[in-house]
């Protein structure tokens, strides 16, 4: 969508009155129930109470979120302080909505230098992680998904996700497993699996949560490639209407750095899909 309605959405925010709105998500549960759009890469930088109402009025129940960011978006040497409030705002509006958040915790490409990473392998990077993990578990497993390790592949990365499911699972969480990007069914005991697909016309397997994570999908799905700042609505619906089509699937549109936000015809294009 244009930068104009973008701004004009944001004006007729402006006069919604004193009092918040509060519009429930769609319930979500079963494999296939489960839709949404997500900025991924700068949540710190969003207003998620506004963000859940509009998900919610558009037919959507779900987002998720890059923890720790990419290299480009947040700095690492700032520590967790900022993260977790963030984290309680975007986790509060999720509850209050009936959503769902979708928590990717650490990015194994991390330290591959790709897309402008210039950030240290995550086992360089001490404890952090694992007190990441011990706060998103303090803060509780309801309206929650998490997947410790996305993109699955270094050693770290296939060891550090078998401790951390255990312990999530442990303390009654949803728990993603995504060992090498496209695994078609859970592992480690987990109790799901996210799938990247490369191609619009690829809609994964069934009960895959599917998460549009590939450079080719999302050059495809965004205007201006990868690094564009806006989707375009036109492919995201026939894209959410593939994967509704197929049944027993869910789907979170994900985003790269260049998104900051998700205008409400975006969130149109994957929740029309569902009605």
């Amino acid at each position: 969508m244009s930068i104009f309605t973008k701004w004009w959405e944001k004006i007729l925010s402006w006069f919604g009155g004193g009092k918040p709105k509060l519009t429930k998500c769609p319930p979500s549960g079963a494999p296939g129930t489960l839709r949404g759009i997500s900025v991924d890469y700068n949540w710190l930088g969003v207003d998620y109470g506004d963000f859940f109402e509009r998900l919610a009025q558009n037919g959507c129940n779900a987002t998720s979120i890059e923890f720790f960011g990419w290299s480009t978006t947040y700095d690492l040497a700032q520590g967790l302080e900022p993260l977790k409030v963030k984290y309680q705002a975007a986790l509060a509006a999720t509850r209050a909505h009936g959503g769902m958040l979708f928590v990717s915790l650490c990015n194994d490409n991390q330290g591959s230098g790709k897309y402008g990473d210039r950030r240290k392998r995550w086992s360089r990077m001490g404890n952090m992680p694992d007190q990441a993990l011990d706060y998103i578990i303090s803060c509780g497993p309801a309206n929650v998904i998490v997947q410790p390790v996305s993109e699955g592949q270094t050693s770290w990365g296939k060891s550090w996700e078998l401790s951390a499911i255990a312990k999530l699972n442990g303390a009654g969480f949803v728990t993603c497993w995504n060992r090498g990007s496209r695994p078609t069914s859970p592992g480690a005991g987990a109790n799901r699996n996210a799938y990247h697909p490369f191609k619009t016309s690829d809609v994964g397997t069934p009960e895959d949560i599917i998460v549009t994570d590939t450079g080719t999908i999302l050059t495809v799905l965004t205007e201006g490639g990868i690094y564009g700042n806006s989707l375009r609505d036109s492919a995201v619906a026939q894209y959410a209407a593939a994967v509704r089509r197929a049944g027993n699937r869910d789907l979170l549109i994900y985003t790269f750095t260049g998104l900051h936000d998700v205008d409400s015809a975006e969130m149109a294009a994957v929740g029309n899909a569902w009605q």
